[in-house]
């Protein structure tokens, strides 16, 4: 993270201030930064050498941005960043509210455990609320479905009685005048 009073540059700086004073140490942590140092400065030369007999750093920006455009369409098409942030967001509200049932569960707060228990799980046919007599009968979810609902009508049926349509008259008639060019 950074922290939001110091901007990332000057963090930057003062990380490499700390990092080189923890060098000049002699003592083991002046050898354990040193003995990264050493290892940081190999691992940039074999990257270095690698790159310039294989050319593998153009190779992969090429690719990151042919990879990068294509996801550009897909979330111009289907709004793929939206649903992203939305599966983080509902990720961390769950961790975070997981991270409280604990804290409070640690307390011992019995109350809190209750309702919790009450909000995460879909609630079960003897477990009636007090507000639950107003709502009437208890229905199972497939009860939805068999609401009182008017007559099925047919489409012609509800055709019958009114005249048809202007555009739907003039586009017959061009495609008989069509056929008959034929």
């Amino acid at each position: 993270g950074n922290v939001p009073l110091l901007p990332q540059w000057l963090g930057g700086i003062i990380g490499a201030v700390a990092f080189a004073s923890l060098t000049q140490g002699s003592n083991a942590q002046g050898d354990l930064g040193r003995t990264m140092g050493m290892r940081l400065v190999g691992l940039v030369q074999v990257v270095t050498s690698i790159n310039s007999e294989l050319r593998i750093l153009g190779k992969a920006a090429t690719v990151g941005g042919l990879i990068f455009d294509k996801f550009m369409i897909l979330d111009r098409k289907h709004r793929v960043k939206d649903k992203f942030v939305a599966v983080c967001k509902f990720a961390y509200d769950k961790v975070a509210r997981t991270a409280e049932d604990i804290q409070d569960d640690m307390k011992g707060d019995d109350n809190g455990r209750d309702d919790r228990s009450r909000r995460d799980r879909p609630p079960r046919r003897d477990d009636r609320r007090d507000d639950d007599h107003r709502r009437g009968p208890r229905r199972d979810f497939d009860d939805d479905d068999n609401r009182r609902r008017g007559p099925r009508r047919d489409v012609d049926d509800d055709r019958r009685g009114r005249p048809p349509r202007r555009d739907r008259v003039e586009q017959d008639d061009r495609r008989e005048a069509r056929y008959r060019r034929r």
